[in-house]
């Protein structure tokens, strides 16, 4: 069975926007700025590992290798906006804050336009096969969905809450961990389409990368041809 091991190196730096309504259900970022993306190329570069042969003899070896996912994109970065008391034409009555100096709340990436938030539930995990297989992902892949979304967090998205949503926790400063950086995998109807991801914004806590802060960090499922993920924001 060939390994593959989940590494965040797909990354594009999103910066959110948030629209001026009252905050309730997610909302769609007024834009979304990639700053940057990159992908890890260096893999096999090192030399090739020679083993020595003799006749008659046996040798027992463990073969290790790192090779990037094909099932999964990485997007991280910080969220900003303004809350603002607006008519219909968009005139400001008021305006609080200016920006958005601490964020909380989540950032949620859709398969599809989602409008009824009232629908949304954890994902549909008896036919997680079927999204697998929608994904282009292999029963057998180390890299599925069943074997990153190991875990469970309970939630609320608008007015909805939730109960034991299968997660998983990212990694901070490179390395695994389990206090932070949580993020939920749902669905709207309990079924699975549209998958939606929900992150956690975590205020200028570490990412995954040394030295480095950011609000919030997430993955979302990819298949063999490129797709477009719908972002939303849901400010608390």
């Amino acid at each position: 069975m060939k390994t593959k091991v989940l590494i965040l190196v797909l990354t594009a730096i999103l910066t959110l926007a948030a629209v001026s309504v009252v905050l309730a259900d997610p909302i769609g970022p007024n834009s979304v700025d990639v700053r940057s993306t990159s992908k890890r190329t260096d893999f096999n570069t090192g030399s090739n590992q020679q083993v020595a042969a003799e006749k008659g003899n046996i040798s027992n070896l463990y073969v290790n290798t790192t090779a990037q996912t094909t099932h999964w994109q990485g997007y991280y970065g910080d969220v900003g906006g303004t809350i603002t008391l607006d008519n219909a034409n968009n005139w400001t009555m008021y305006s609080w804050v200016g920006d958005i100096v601490s964020p909380t709340g989540t950032v949620l990436a859709a398969t599809s336009a989602v409008t009824a938030w009232d629908s949304i539930t954890c994902i549909n995990w008896t036919n997680i096969t079927g999204l697998e297989t929608w994904y282009g992902m292999g029963n057998s892949d180390s890299d599925g969905i069943d074997e990153t979304f190991t875990g469970t967090k309970s939630l609320t998205i608008g007015s909805v809450s939730l109960t034991n949503c299968n997660a998983t926790n990212l990694y901070m400063n490179d390395s695994s961990q389990t206090q932070t950086w949580n993020e939920t995998i749902l669905s709207l109807n309990n079924k699975t389409q549209p998958v939606i991801f929900a992150s956690t914004i975590e205020d200028g806590k570490d990412s995954f990368i040394n030295g480095t802060k950011t609000d919030f960090q997430m993955v979302v499922g990819t298949k063999s041809t490129n797709m477009n993920y719908y972002f939303y924001i849901e400010l608390n």
